[in-house]
């Protein structure tokens, strides 16, 4: 349009030059857009919100400001999370457990009987070549901003590598955080809070506007044949019962976990990631600000499957803060299995996001996804949106997606969209999506049958996650997922 109004003026003429101003200034701006666009570390708080992928998930209060990284915690968190991580054990015994605290390992246990071949531990004592192969493939070709965060800034590698034939069995990591519990590290320590907080103030900021980044990362290396199971669980550190309300008490801890997967010919790995995070109680006194916020975690994971492998994915969340999965799943060669099963529940002012992308490039493939969301509060809010993209060359691919969704509380929301995008002819693919609160037929059902409203609603409501939960595969691990929603669920 600026071109078109310029011809009407003479060449030279004062008109002319404001509008080659303007045309000039149109074109900086478009540019510098472009770049951040394109740029994964260039202001990503704009980046945050100009993408459609963040239309329904505000993160600007992870991305805008300073990012202060969480130190190295005191020897007592330190000991208080080995404390934790040996209390979220499983039923059934691991062949290795990994405890991380804000991302770094801090103990790592192996089963007498796990394979002397397979290794589990930081990247440095990982075989040679396995980190070098891999790590930061997927994260540099199909990670976001969030990922080239991790990348620059992650401590320490936690690295799973099976070599050919071998069943690994479970491994349990377990990832604790301690700025969420209240715990001042040894910088903050050393400084003095009253510093620490002239230093916030000087800025101009508060402590919410500064987030205590951790940024955990693994790399998980399944050789030809290879089989393993892996279990991640995020917790908060709890915070000890005596202990006083830290000077950084408002203050928000944002775990940014990447993990890449590289499945060889054959390899079958059984992931699960949970995130069981119940509601803090109100203290007695009221007062604000005398507990830290739900932590904010944003995981991506990142899998590339060689011929006839399989991925099966399970995740249970439920949490009252700003949680976001982004699953992103690459085909290597004809004849995989791709299973991906999510279970998230929102509670207070949560938002549980979910976005899954699967790219189909070779025949044969199998995909399933069933994704149930739960908002049970009025200002809580679910997104889905999950892209199956079946090519040219992924014939006789037989795809399905399914999202269902509960509406607890009223103006509870939630954004779904299931999306398969196909461009083979020879395939079976199919979608769907429902959105609804509970069904009245079966409130009347259970109440015919003595139980009040309440106790039905308990009922159904667990029912509708137990699909998922109960592919977790350990009863300890389920019970834990069944106490976190049976505390965020509404009273009424």
């Amino acid at each position: 349009m600026v071109l078109d109004l310029c011809r009407l003026f003479p060449a030279g003429s004062p008109a002319q030059q404001a509008l080659d101003t303007v045309g000039q200034e149109i074109a900086s701006t478009l540019d510098h857009e472009d770049a951040v666009l394109q740029d994964p570390c260039a202001d990503p708080a704009r980046r945050a919100t100009k993408q459609e992928a963040y239309r329904f998930t505000d993160v600007r209060a992870v991305v805008s400001g300073e990012l202060a990284r969480a130190a190295p915690a005191l020897q007592s968190a330190r000991a208080a999370a080995l404390v934790a991580g040996s209390a979220l054990e499983l039923e059934d015994r691991p062949s290795a457990t990994v405890v991380l605290l804000d991302g770094r390992i801090l103990h790592v246990a192996r089963d007498p009987g796990l394979d002397a071949g397979v290794y589990v531990g930081p990247a440095a004592g990982a075989p040679a070549g396995v980190a070098a192969f891999a790590l930061g493939m997927q994260s540099a070709a199909r990670g976001s901003f969030f990922s080239a965060l991790n990348d620059a800034g992650a401590d320490d590698v936690l690295v799973m590598h099976v070599p050919p034939g071998v069943d690994a069995g479970r491994v349990h990591v377990v990832h604790l955080c301690s700025a969420a519990a209240g715990m001042n590290t040894e910088a903050e320590v050393a400084r003095g809070s009253s510093d620490d907080a002239a230093r916030r103030s000087s800025k101009g900021g508060n402590p919410a506007s500064s987030p205590r980044t951790s940024l955990p990362r693994l790399l998980v290396l399944l050789e030809e044949r290879a089989h393993a199971g892996l279990t991640q669980e995020f917790a908060a550190l709890p915070r000890p019962s005596a202990a006083q309300p830290p000077s950084h008490a408002a203050s928000l801890h944002f775990v940014n976990s990447v993990a890449e997967v590289e499945l060889d010919d054959g390899a079958t790995l059984r992931h699960a990631c949970v995130l069981a995070s119940p509601p803090e109680p109100s203290g007695d006194d009221g007062a604000a600000g005398a507990s830290a916020p739900p932590p904010a975690h944003v995981w991506t994971t990142l899998v590339r499957q060689a011929t006839a492998s399989a991925y099966h994915l399970v995740e249970a969340r439920v949490h009252g803060g700003l949680s976001r999965h982004d699953a992103s799943v690459e085909q290597l060669g004809p004849a995989t299995r791709t299973s991906l099963r999510s279970f998230l529940l929102a509670s207070g002012a949560g938002v549980l996001d979910l976005h899954s992308a699967v790219e189909l490039d070779h025949p044969g493939a199998e995909v399933r996804q069933l994704h149930k969301c739960i908002v049970a509060a009025s200002e809580a809010r679910g997104v889905f949106d999950g892209r199956v993209r079946v090519g040219r060359r992924a014939q006789r691919t037989d795809a399905g997606q399914l999202s269902r969704s509960l509406l607890l509380a009223p103006r509870a929301t939630v954004h779904a969209k299931p999306n398969l995008q196909i461009i083979a002819d020879d395939v079976t693919c199919t979608h769907g999506a429902t959105v609804s609160d509970l069904e009245p037929e079966q409130l009347f059902y259970l109440g015919a049958r003595g139980l009040g409203p309440r106790d039905a609603r308990r009922l159904l409501v667990n029912s509708f996650g137990a699909e998922v939960v109960r592919e977790l595969g350990d009863a300890r691990l389920q019970a834990r997922v069944d106490a976190a929603v049976r505390a965020a669920l509404p009273r009424s």
